[in-house]
Parts: structure tokens; sequence; C-alpha cells
């Protein structure tokens, strides 16, 4: 199933920049929440809205009929390199069951190497990632 999602986010400074003009300096490090709004079965637009895409179905998005209760589980981790980090999110589960979320979520929390047991890649696990939060939004599908 295809969702379309309306979404407000906010990315905050964790650490500054270094100061200089040398090529290998680091560029900072930058958090991130996000909130989702919307969900639908429709094509939104703005600039606010965004397709889940088949990359992000880690744990299932169920089929969920408009007006149902639709339960996003919601992941927000920082990535970068060397040199600085930035936030990102993504949304590895919709269900219909707000227990089916739950469990979703508690999947996100497990480790490194029950994620490889499993064969998924989740992108909030890496050496530079960092796992911020993970929640559930309840929404209407629309």
């Amino acid at each position: 199933m295809t969702y379309w999602v309306e979404f407000s986010e906010y990315t905050y400074q964790i650490s500054p920049p270094e100061e200089g003009d040398g090529p290998w300096l680091h560029q900072g490090d930058y958090g991130l929440t996000v909130s989702i709004n919307k969900i639908s079965t429709t094509q939104l637009t703005g600039w606010d809205a965004q397709q889940l895409s088949d990359y992000d179905d880690i744990y299932g998005y169920d089929e969920i009929e408009p007006g149902q209760n639709a339960y996003l589980v919601v992941v927000t981790y920082t990535t970068g390199g060397t040199f600085g980090s930035h936030g990102a999110w993504t949304i590895p589960a919709v269900k219909a069951d707000l227990q089916d979320a739950y469990t979703a979520q508690r999947l996100c929390h497990a480790d490194n190497n029950q994620k490889r047991t499993n064969r998924m890649y989740r992108p909030w696990d890496g050496y530079f990632e960092h796992l911020e939060s993970v929640d559930v939004t309840p929404l209407i599908l629309v």
C-alpha cells in the first residue's frame, strides 16, 4: 500500500562548526525533530509532503481504509561522518493495530546483532548513526 504523509520538522544545533578555512574542519552536529500531521492514500502536495517508500517499509505497512486509525512508528536518528552529523527520520511501520505498532517500536530498539540476524537494513544502525527516538503517532487515514 502506498501512503503519503504531511510533516513538519525542526533542525537544531548540537555542536557548532569549527572556525577557520581548512578543508577538513568539523561542519557541526545537528539534530532533528519531526511531527507527522496527516497520512493519506492519495498524493499530498507541498514542500511538507512526502511519499513513504518501499525502502522505509521495514516492519510492515498494513492495508488501512480511509477513516480508520493508522499508527505510525516514527524513528528519528542522526547520521553523518567524521566532519559533522545531521538529523534524519523514517517511518518503518504503519499499523492498523496499536499493539502491533508497539511491537514494531520495540523492534526498532533491538541491537545491531539482532538486526543482522533478521537481514534487514535499518538506517539508524551504523558506525556514524545514532538512534534518537522511536515514537508511535496515531492518526486517522484521510
